[in-house]
């Protein structure tokens, strides 16, 4: 496969030093967005206005570390600080911007609905979130077929990943073959997740992906970091209403006719689902 199998979308007119964008600069960018998560699912992004600087977070002491919207509403948060000095302000600020962004990216996608149901996002209602990975240097004895991260989808909205120059990122493509996602400078690289496929009737793609171990890390003993801000609506919205995009009703009879369920019990139905799965695999490991 080619190099630029996953598309790369120029945000320019829409950055984060913009106030406000033209409707054609909008409608166009809007346009590749949907082109390309209809698709492979992912899009890189490129001019998005925040600086390379937010991700490069320790991520030295924990497997990962998960910060949500709680902390903007709490009087009092224990931080890290006194081992990663101004590792709060930095988190809270690339929140922010990375919340900014993504709703820009999601009024590109749909200029009411989707913004209206993020519109929650940093508070005690909503579980957007923040996580640093850190992915240790591999072991000597690592197990045939063992990944760095098993094959997933997101439950998000959108997921923003900040990567570093490692690599190991690989997307499902058409084929059911796996195609890197490589790092590219000065771009975010943003996925569709199962909300917004369920959202869409499909018609945006939730693609599964996986992280695997480079030759050049078990060779050279490297780790590897990302940053992920995973983006959720509010968890009083029911997440099965009625829902038309782009001026088409995209929900099914089927749909409609379940009894409507609030997305904070749909997100703990899918992991309740996900570590029963987990449990199931361990077992026939054992």
């Amino acid at each position: 496969m080619s190099d630029n199998y996953i598309p790369v979308v120029d945000f320019e007119a829409y950055n984060l030093e913009r106030k406000e964008c033209l409707q054609e600069d909008l409608t166009k960018i809007g346009k590749q967005l949907v082109d390309a998560f209809s698709s492979i699912g992912f899009v890189y992004i490129k001019n998005h206005g925040i600086s390379e600087a937010d991700p490069s977070l320790p991520g030295d002491y924990k497997e990962a570390f998960n910060i949500d919207g709680n902390l903007f509403t709490r009087n009092k948060s224990e931080w890290p600080d006194d081992i990663a000095p101004g590792f709060s302000c930095k988190i809270k600020d690339f929140m922010e911007r990375a919340k900014k962004l993504s709703l820009r990216i999601l009024h590109a996608l749909d200029e009411f609905f989707f913004n209206k149901c993020h519109s929650k996002i940093h508070t005690s209602n909503n579980p957007t979130t923040a996580r640093s990975l850190y992915y240790p240097p591999l072991p000597d004895d690592l197990l045939p077929q063992q990944m760095r991260f098993g094959d997933h989808s997101d439950n998000t909205s959108i997921s923003l990943v900040f990567q570093d120059d490692v690599g190991g990122l690989q997307v499902k493509g058409f084929d059911g073959c796996y195609v890197d996602a490589k790092p590219i400078r000065d771009t975010v690289l943003v996925n569709v997740g199962d909300i917004l496929q369920h959202w869409t009737n499909g018609k945006l793609k939730s693609t599964v992906r996986r992280v695997v171990a480079k030759a050049h890390e078990r060779q050279g003993r490297s780790t590897r970091r990302s940053l992920v801000y995973f983006v959720l609506p509010h968890n009083d919205g029911l997440f099965n209403e009625p829902l038309v995009y782009k001026d088409e009703s995209l929900n099914s009879e089927d749909d409609l006719s379940i009894k409507p369920i609030l997305l904070e019990k749909w997100l703990f139905e899918k992991m309740k689902q996900f570590w029963e799965v987990t449990r199931l695999q361990k077992q026939k490991k054992c």
